[in-house]
């Protein structure tokens, strides 16, 4: 007799706090399995690199690390993840399956297609949860304004991890050794550290001191690599939730422990954050097209010397140089300078955005 399961299937929420498909799977009393796929096609997907894995690879050791005093673990595979779901249904019975819905790329969205339709043909339940105020299936986005801090004020979902330490299949976790971590952990050693107690780090210590530099720093390369908040990393691959880092800042702007201008202010950036997240999951042909159709006309023949030279930092413009060698080291610049160098890279090398996005998108750690 197969054992009656759900799954928590982790993708870009690599938390235990604030994580609603685990707590409504410790709910539903059935065994838990806990599951993240590195997936062969995403691995090797141009829009990401190893450092990217290897951010998530960290993240997930620091995961296991904290759930192992619970008796808890979790299953970490190299597999495609429709074949990890058929594999997994010929050896338990799942009830339902868990998880936050992704706005991705279009392989993960095509990806998510295949997963529901076998699911669905075999009669297992899949529950996505909203992440982080973006909402699928929106028409249009007259009241997603109000809906988002309806989100975002809302209570933090906190699952009872000592439930789950009764539920969980795995006592420890389970990893793939096929995995190539070694090489993954060879990559970019100035990047931000994927450890939870970092991600708290970064977030407390702006909350109640360096926001206070926020609005004069924001603009500066230099100087916005401390008054910034540096949580996009954390929020990106779900280290934090964008209600977590609200609330804390919120907080901090009530009781007066930072700069009441500079946490206004960065929490306006989260919900700018949120608000083009949206858009790609209401408008996803952006990936592909110019979000203005009449640049379709407009020619730009791909010069490669001109990319190899941008792309490298080499170019003879310092500004531009300096931030593209800094993000090829750290995979982090402002805000400014991000749109500064596609500006430079689309109008003044007059080079196609396409050909611009995707190298930036592999050395962007908060891709």
């Amino acid at each position: 007799m197969r054992d009656e399961i759900s799954v928590v299937w982790f993708k870009r929420d690599l938390r235990l706090t604030d994580h609603l498909p685990l707590r409504h799977a410790i709910d539903k009393g059935n065994k838990v399995l806990l599951l993240y796929v590195f997936e062969p096609g995403l691995i090797r997907h141009p829009n990401y690199s190893h450092m990217h894995w290897s951010f998530v690879w960290e993240a997930l050791t620091d995961l296991s690390l904290r759930l192992e005093p619970l008796n808890i673990g979790i299953r970490v595979s190299l597999s495609n993840a429709l074949q990890q779901f058929q594999e997994l249904s010929r050896e338990y019975r799942i009830s339902e399956v868990y998880s936050h819905a992704e706005t991705g790329v279009g392989f993960t969205f095509k990806r998510d297609l295949e997963v529901a339709d076998f699911l669905t043909s075999q009669g297992i339940g899949w529950k996505e949860s909203q992440g982080n105020g973006v909402i699928r299936k929106l028409s249009d986005r007259t009241d997603w304004r109000r809906q988002w801090y309806s989100h975002v004020k809302a209570p933090v979902a906190n699952p009872d991890l000592r439930k789950l330490s009764g539920l969980t299949l795995l006592t420890e976790s389970k990893i793939d050794n096929s995995l190539p971590m070694n090489e993954w952990k060879l990559e970019h050693p100035l990047r931000q550290s994927a450890f939870k107690s970092h991600a708290d780090r970064y977030l407390t210590s702006f909350c109640n001191d360096r926001s206070r530099g926020y609005t004069s720093g924001i603009s500066k390369p230099g100087l916005s690599r401390s008054t910034c908040s540096r949580m996009s990393p954390y929020i990106s691959w779900g280290l934090v939730s964008v209600r977590e880092v609200y609330q804390a800042m919120q907080e901090a702007k009530l009781n007066g422990s930072g700069s009441k201008s500079g946490l206004q202010g960065a929490m306006s950036r989260l919900r700018w954050h949120c608000h083009f997240i949206q858009k790609f999951e209401m408008e996803e042909r952006i990936e592909y097209e110019n979000f203005n159709r009449v640049y379709d006309e407009l020619p730009k023949p791909i010069n490669a010397k001109l990319i190899g030279a941008w792309m490298t930092g080499n170019t003879g413009f310092p500004m531009v140089d300096a931030c593209m060698r800094c993000l090829r080291e750290t995979g982090y610049i402002n805000f400014r300078m991000r749109a500064m160098v596609v500006s430079f890279a689309v109008h003044h090398l007059w080079q196609p955005w396409k050909s611009v996005s995707v190298h930036l998108s592999r050395i962007f750690l908060d891709f």
